[in-house]
């Protein structure tokens, strides 16, 4: 009965550490994600739908842990190498699953007013040569 009870309480602690490990690795992920969407300008006002945000980064954690507990709980019971590739397509599609559902959490709307100054922008760069940096070999 102790032995049994050992058991539980390290399967326990090693619970919490695949399941912090797998909410920073997709938190991680979700930040990087849409810091760079947030960070987009243009001819375009966005709009924010908070309900896909939410539920692409639950389904982030959620794949990541079950990656994460094939790698660190199931490699003593399949020894074969094709359980690391499994599992790494698994978090893969955590990181992918998160983008797509990034991407339709947002909707890009075309602004008329800041296209006209786009477009003068990039007019006046097309007229001088040095407005862009080149490199010609």
């Amino acid at each position: 009965t102790s032995h049994a009870r050992d058991f539980s309480v390290t399967c326990l602690e090693q619970l919490q550490f695949i399941l912090m490990g797998s909410f920073l690795a997709a938190s991680g992920a979700t930040v990087m994600h849409f810091t760079g969407m947030r960070a987009m300008h243009g001819a375009f006002t966005t709009q924010w739908r908070p309900r896909w945000i939410v539920g692409s980064a639950i389904y982030a954690v959620v794949v990541c842990f079950v990656g994460f507990w094939i790698i660190f709980r199931l490699r003593w019971k399949v020894k074969d190498q094709w359980l690391r590739m499994v599992s790494a397509v698994i978090i893969a599609g955590a990181v992918c699953g998160l983008h797509f559902g990034g991407m339709l959490s947002v909707r890009y709307i075309a602004d008329n007013e800041s296209h006209d100054v786009c477009q003068e922008t990039q007019n006046q760069h097309d007229k001088s040569p040095n407005a862009w940096t080149t490199h010609q070999l």
